[in-house]
C-alpha cells in the first residue's frame, strides 16, 4: 500500500513531493503505514488521501472488525503498517479491509502469509486508523472529512490527541492480535531526517515497478499487451504471438532488434517447451528455432520463456534467466492474468 498510495498523490499533485518522502521517512522509521504518517503531519492530507482512492472498489460492511486469528497468524505489526486488516473467512478466501482494493501486490503480499486467495474490500480512513490504534484524533479526523474543503488560507487542524501533543511521542509496539501500543522513541523522530533520502530512492523505484504493472494491466488487446511487454520487461525481450502451431514475432527489445519472422513449434526449441508446459526456465542451446536471436541471447545462455494464455491463443515471451528475472517473473504474472482475461 506505501508504494501505489504513495504514486499516486504524487502522481495527483495534491501533496508536495517533500512532504511525502518526509511523511515516508517517519513512516519507514516508525514502522506505520504512510496514511497514519501523513495524517500525523496535516490533517489536510487526509483529504488528498481519500481524493486519490475515493469510491474505489467493493466496501466493506460498515461492522467489520479485525479477526484476532487472522490476525495472529501474519508477522507482528504488518497489519498496522498496511493498513489492511482480515475481517472474516467466505469459502476458501479470506476478506482484508484496506484503503483501495484495486492494490495487487498488497493482496498478493497476505496471500504468501496466509497460504490462501485473499479479497480486497474498501474501508473507511478513520476506521483503518481506529483499528490500528494510530495516536489519531479520530473523532476531529471524522469532523474535517464531513466539511467542504476549507479555504487556501485555512488554518491545518492538529490531528494528535491533546495528550499527546508533546514533544515526546511514542512508538507503537504490535501486540497480539496485531492491534498496537505505544512507547518511548525520541531516537527514531530524530532519525526522520536522515532516512527522507534513503526512502525516497527507495520508493522511487517501487513506484516505478508498479506503474509497469498497472499499464500490463491497461493493455486493451494482445497486440498492446505485447507491445507493453516489451517496454517494461529488462531487455532483451522477444515477445511472440501464437496460434495454429505457429510463432509470429511481435516486438522486441535490446541491441541487435530482429525483423518480423514466423517460426514453427513443431522443431525442439526453448520457446515449444514453454508452449506446452507454460513456463521454460534454461539453456538456449543449439536449435534451428533459436538460432535467430542468437545476437539477443547467445547460445546456451540461460533464458526465462513464458507461455501468456491457453495454448491455442496467446503470447510466448523470452526474456533473459539471470539480469532481471525475479522483476520480469512478477511482470509476467501480472501479464498471464491480463492476457487470460483479454481472451476469454
Amino acid at each position: 500500500m506505501t508504494a501505489f498510495l504513495y504514486q499516486r498523490l504524487s502522481c495527483s499533485g495534491l501533496i508536495p513531493r517533500d512532504t511525502l518522502v518526509r511523511a515516508l521517512g517517519r513512516s519507514l522509521v516508525r514502522q506505520t503505514s504512510l496514511c497514519e504518517a501523513l495524517v500525523g503531519l496535516d490533517v489536510s492530507h487526509a483529504r488528498a488521501i481519500s481524493l486519490v482512492l475515493a469510491r474505489q472498489g467493493a466496501a466493506a460492511d460498515e461492522g467489520w472488525r479485525p479477526d484476532p486469528r487472522l490476525v495472529a497468524q501474519l508477522p507482528p505489526g504488518m497489519c498496522e503498517q498496511y493498513l489492511t486488516f482480515p475481517f472474516r473467512e467466505r469459502g476458501f478466501d479470506i476478506e482484508l479491509a484496506t484503503l483501495c482494493p484495486f492494490d495487487d501486490a498488497l493482496a498478493r503480499e497476505f496471500e504468501v502469509h496466509l497460504g490462501r486467495s485473499v479479497v480486497l474490500y474498501r474501508a473507511r480512513l478513520q476506521a483503518l486508523l481506529a483499528a490500528a490504534n494510530a495516536p489519531v484524533d479520530l473523532h476531529a479526523l471524522a469532523r474535517f472529512l464531513s466539511q467542504p474543503p476549507p479555504a487556501d488560507t485555512a488554518l491545518a487542524l492538529p490531528l494528535l490527541r491533546k495528550h499527546q501533543q508533546r514533544r515526546r511521542r511514542k512508538h507503537r509496539v504490535p501486540t497480539s492480535p496485531g492491534l498496537g501500543t505505544h512507547e518511548d522513541q525520541d531516537a527514531g523522530v530524530e532519525q526522520v531526517d536522515a532516512a527522507d533520502s534513503h526512502a525516497g530512492e527507495q520508493l522511487a523505484s517501487e513506484c516505478d515497478l508498479l506503474g509497469k504493472h498497472e499499464q500490463l494491466v491497461q493493455a486493451r488487446d494482445l497486440s498492446s499487451l505485447a507491445l507493453t511487454l516489451g517496454q517494461v520487461l529488462p531487455p532483451p525481450t522477444l515477445v511472440f504471438e501464437h496460434g495454429r502451431d505457429q510463432l509470429r514475432l511481435r516486438v522486441t527489445s535490446g541491441k541487435d532488434a530482429v525483423l518480423q519472422q514466423e517460426l514453427s513449434l513443431e522443431p525442439p526449441s526453448a520457446l515449444r517447451d514453454a508452449h506446452a508446459e507454460g513456463e521454460y526456465w534454461g539453456p538456449f542451446y543449439s536449435s534451428p528455432v533459436h538460432s535467430p536471436f542468437f545476437s539477443l541471447f547467445p547460445r546456451e545462455s540461460l533464458v526465462f520463456v513464458a507461455r501468456l494464455g491457453g495454448h491455442g491463443r496467446g503470447l510466448v515471451v523470452v526474456c533473459s534467466g539471470q539480469t532481471g528475472v525475479h522483476e520480469a517473473r512478477g511482470l509476467l504474472e501480472t501479464a498471464r492474468r491480463r492476457a487470460a482475461n483479454l481472451i476469454q
